[in-house]
């Protein structure tokens, strides 16, 4: 493969209701195409007069459901608005892909699963989800695939909300409808690498695949480090502190430098590469901090100089920050701990594995996909300790 133009990337599993979603980084590390998931959609737009009986009949739980049918609406538009201003950054590279998973209530069951095996309580994964996703999926749950199952009968479907919806607090509900969304990496091609929306997911799945022994879970390979995963979190470390938090100005600044500085990005990518080999051979965090900021006034500075267009005083301030952020590399060392054996690394086939064993229809997933896995273990999936 020409290693100036790297491979699409996948944004799982959640649709970008925010820009910051994302690291700037992304969209100037990978070429393209950059595909995301689209946002839970309702194409039975009837069922929503099921509102209707609720507005008349004002039940105690009228609010959430309200609150639920809202959110379904917010998630969609935030979406739309977020994807339309990424992709300005180079249109014709940035796809929304509408990946169908089942929400009905087979796979609550199979969220279940998940959720015991983990061996995490529901109160606990509170933290890790994304509650108006979590909802949005929860208005999908009800607005589908409950009044299809129901026939398309409203006072059904009013029944079953009044028997959800009735108690205290929903928080359980929607934590369990957003973790719905993880079956989107059952159906993720293998020719590109994936990085998580929600780095919040990532201890529930380390106990998750720990819980169920999977023997592609975890990397056990302590030959070296996965150069391709280090140069990408080192060229991260370099560009986040100016272009992230990623908003509308920061895709503006993205989009002059992909046009204007392109040759300079490819130039800097295939350094922070060969300069990934070096830093793995540093085993002390300060003696990591060291290197990596000697390497970037020797070799690196002149590029990131001229893509950010950074005077003197400018550089000296942006290296100072790197130089006395002992989090950058406590993570950097943590993660090639992870990658040469030493610490929890996980791959994309280790977490399909899982998740396709996992649950009480899992045997017609695992079937599906037991050959393609067999011939094709997965990219590794880019799971690093900072939100991409």
């Amino acid at each position: 493969m020409d290693e100036s133009r790297l491979s699409s990337m996948f944004f799982l599993p959640d649709p970008l209701i925010i820009h910051s979603m994302i690291s700037g980084a992304v969209l100037l590390y990978f070429d393209g195409p950059f595909i995301a998931t689209a946002p839970p959609g309702v194409v039975t737009s009837e069922s929503f007069s099921m509102l209707d009986l609720v507005s008349k009949r004002k039940p105690h739980w009228s609010d959430k459901i309200f609150s639920i049918a809202s959110s379904l609406r917010a998630v969609n538009e935030t979406t739309k608005n977020t994807w339309e201003s990424i992709k300005s950054v180079e249109p014709g590279n940035f796809t929304l892909a509408y990946m169908a998973f089942p929400a009905n209530r087979d796979a609550y069951m199979r969220v279940d699963n998940w959720v015991a095996m983990s061996g995490f309580k529901y109160e606990e994964l509170k933290s890790i989800v994304i509650p108006p996703l979590g909802a949005a999926e929860l208005a999908r749950h009800i607005f589908l695939e409950q009044y299809l199952e129901f026939n398309r009968d409203l006072e059904l479907l009013y029944g079953y909300c009044e028997k959800i919806l009735s108690s205290d607090s929903i928080e359980s509900l929607v934590t369990a409808s957003y973790l719905l969304r993880l079956q989107v990496l059952l159906s993720i091609p293998d020719d590109g690498p994936v990085l998580f929306t929600n780095e919040a997911l990532v201890p529930f799945f380390e106990k998750l695949i720990a819980a169920t022994q999977s023997d592609k879970s975890v990397s056990t390979d302590s030959t070296g480090v996965d150069s391709d995963v280090v140069s990408w979190e080192f060229f991260r470390v370099l560009v986040s502190r100016i272009i992230d938090p990623l908003d509308v100005d920061r895709l503006a600044l993205i989009t002059r430098i992909r046009k204007k500085c392109y040759d300079q990005v490819l130039r800097l990518r295939s350094e922070c590469k060969e300069l990934s080999v070096e830093l793995a051979e540093v085993t002390s965090i300060v003696g990591l901090g060291d290197r990596a900021l000697n390497i970037i006034e020797s070799k690196l500075r002149k590029d990131l100089r001229d893509i950010f267009e950074l005077d003197e005083k400018t550089w000296r301030t942006f290296k100072n920050s790197l130089a006395s952020d002992k989090v950058v590399w406590t993570s950097l060392a943590s993660l090639m701990a992870g990658l040469t054996g030493s610490g929890p690394m996980f791959t994309a086939a280790g977490i399909i594995t899982t998740l396709a064993t996992v649950g009480s229809t899992a045997m017609k997933v695992r079937a599906a996909r037991e050959s393609e896995l067999k011939e094709n273990d997965f990219a590794l999936l880019r799971v690093l300790k900072q939100s991409i």
